[in-house]
């Protein structure tokens, strides 16, 4: 997904003391819900299983360690916000800790995921925000809570005009 607006960085990034991915992303190799540590992690200081770590731990790709185009205010054990995308770059998905469920909702991360909003719906993107089981969907106008989706659910997004002006409507279908 193209995340406009953003500055690049040459810089590369390391987790340094940040873990949050640790604690608010599921692992179904581990039956590690989301919102929980993980029980392999050390907050603050990394993973103790690290070495032998499953799949999606190691597949897992945090935007803000691995593009280096976030600013510093993004940093996940700052901000509370996890960034990833999912379905080859179609969707960006904001993971947030439950204990700072509404941060999102602040500047100066509000007014950017709402930006990302308007460009993904106009690419046919979608822009989720997820706190524990909860997904909500950014769109331009408004923000729809979806409740839990389950693997294998479809978030559609149907674009519409109302008196000349796009709508959305928002449709999950159950798998």
């Amino acid at each position: 997904m193209s995340l406009s607006g953003l500055q690049t960085s040459a810089q590369a990034r390391t987790c340094g003391p940040c873990t949050l991915c640790c604690k608010v992303m599921g692992i179904a190799a581990l039956d590690k819900p989301r919102g929980r540590w993980c029980p392999h992690c050390k907050p603050g200081k990394g993973c103790d299983a690290y070495e032998a770590r499953p799949d999606e731990c190691r597949t897992f790709s945090c935007l803000w360690l691995g593009e280096g185009f976030l600013g510093e205010e993004w940093r996940p054990d700052r901000s509370k916000l996890v960034l990833y995308t999912e379905h080859g770059g179609a969707r960006l998905v904001v993971q947030t800790d439950p204990g700072a469920a509404g941060v999102w909702r602040r500047e100066p991360w509000f007014s950017q995921i709402r930006a990302w909003a308007a460009a993904a719906t106009a690419g046919r993107r979608q822009v989720l925000v997820v706190t524990g089981d909860s997904t909500t969907i950014v769109l331009p106008d408004r923000e729809e809570n979806l409740g839990r989706l389950r693997d294998g659910d479809q978030v559609i997004v149907h674009e519409r005009h109302v008196n000349g002006a796009p709508a959305w409507d928002v449709e999950v279908v159950r798998a």
